[in-house]
């Protein structure tokens, strides 16, 4: 698998150094005010690491699936979602009307060549 998994054995302190960031007054609640009520409707969280945005998400009614590089960090994603797969977020293939939505938050330091990344 192509890429460089720079949290796996962190999961443990990255969840509890940024539990917050999951609140509702968190990025999380920020997140999910913006995204609106998801009815059931499937949602890619992208780099989702331990699932911090999950709760508050799926509070939403948004039915997630969360992929991430790092096995250590989808280890306490699957506690929050049963849906995670391990994958590099940039070189994933979707059917164009697989989701709904796509989120992607705090990815800006893992990804090493955004142009090759997001093909812009």
């Amino acid at each position: 698998m192509p890429g460089n998994a720079r949290y796996d054995g962190m999961a443990d302190w990255y969840d509890d150094r940024f539990r917050d960031y999951g609140s509702g007054r968190g990025t999380a609640g920020l997140a999910a005010t913006h995204l609106g009520a998801g009815h059931g409707r499937p949602l890619i969280d992208v780099g989702c690491g331990t699932g911090l945005n999950f709760n508050e998400v799926q509070r939403q009614g948004w039915s997630i699936v969360g992929v991430d590089l790092s096995a250590d960090q989808l280890r306490i994603a699957r506690r929050r979602c049963d849906s995670v797969h391990r994958a590099d977020g940039c070189a994933i293939l979707v059917a164009d009307d697989s989701f709904d939505m796509a989120v992607a938050t705090f990815i800006h330091t893992h990804v090493d060549d955004f142009p090759e990344c997001c093909g812009s």
